[in-house]
Parts: C-alpha cells; structure tokens; sequence
C-alpha cells in the first residue's frame, strides 16, 4: 500500500511495482517491442485514504495500482489490487473486467466461479480472450489480484489467448508488494 500511497502523492511515470513487461512478452512469446507507456496517465493510484469513507477500495482498506505498458502498438493495461479483507478485490475490479473483455452480465457468474475455482498464481481468461485475473497468495486476510487488459481502442488484440494468458501469469509471478 505504501508504493500506492507514493504514486498519489507524487504522479510518477514508472509503475512502482518492477513488472518486466519486456520478459513477460518474451515468455508469452508476444510479438514486437514490449515496453513501459509514456505519458501522463501511464501510472496512478488509488488507496483507501485517497478515496471517500463509502467507497469499497475504503471500506475494504484496498490500494488499486494501475500502470500501462505497451506490446507493439496495443495497449497492455495492468492493474494491482490489494484489500485488507479477503475476497474483496474481485468484486471491486468486475466492472472493469466486465467492460474491458465485453462480457455480458450472465459471463460474470461463470468468469467469478472459474477464478474463484483456479489455484493461486493460475490466469483466468475471459471469454474475449483479452482480459486475465490472476489471484496471488496471501498471509492472513488480505487479498491481491492482478488483472491485465490487453486490447486496442476497438476493444480486440492480435495476441493469442493463450500468449495473453501467459503474459498476465508472467507478470503476476513478478508482483511483489
């Protein structure tokens, strides 16, 4: 949380997470040059202290870490979730996975059954095939999920299923916060 906090209080342009988007896409055997988005809205952060008393991220003392990476011309989006309570980063991140992977409301229960089924560290892909949720292992109550958008502005991208699956997986194992 305190990398979260960081980011708030100081925009940076470097995720504070070291996610290795270059050895990720290698791995996925992503084609073209993998490399860190620049810009203004390439790192931001939300924590509970940042956010209104009656928000989830608040009262689920969540940190929600966004950084965004680029593989060729796509747009690689990677998203870091904390919570104090476990079993509440998936529900606050569904509406995006929901829009993000286009999936319509009677995906969602399946999509939530199959990653709540997966081992720790296993991508859940959506049904587009563009969006993966990776849940992390935890000590206590907590609660980490990863969830990693690949898509251009129509919403589609020209990696594989399974090399987006893989890229997400890669990316989770480097999550350290």
């Amino acid at each position: 949380m305190k990398l979260a906090d960081a980011v708030h209080a100081k925009p940076a342009t470097t995720c504070p997470v070291p996610y290795d988007i270059a050895k990720a896409a290698k791995s996925a055997g992503a084609a073209g040059n993998a490399v860190p988005a620049t810009g203004s809205d390439t790192v931001s952060a939300d924590t509970e202290h940042t956010v209104g008393a009656d928000s989830p991220l608040a009262q689920n003392q969540g940190t929600i870490l966004y950084c965004n990476y680029r593989i060729g011309s796509e747009p690689v989006e990677v998203y870091t979730v904390g919570t104090g309570k476990k079993g509440a980063a998936l529900p606050m991140m569904l509406p995006l996975i929901q829009r993000d992977a286009g999936m319509r409301r009677d995906d969602l229960a399946p999509y939530v059954k199959k990653l709540q089924d997966a081992q720790p560290r296993t991508g859940t892909l959506t049904p587009s095939g563009n969006v993966v949720s990776v849940e992390l292992p935890t000590t206590g109550s907590g609660d980490i999920l990863v969830v990693v958008t690949v898509a251009g502005e129509d919403g589609r991208t020209s990696l594989s299923a399974g090399a987006v699956q893989k890229l997400a997986q890669e990316l989770a194992a480097q999550a350290d916060w």
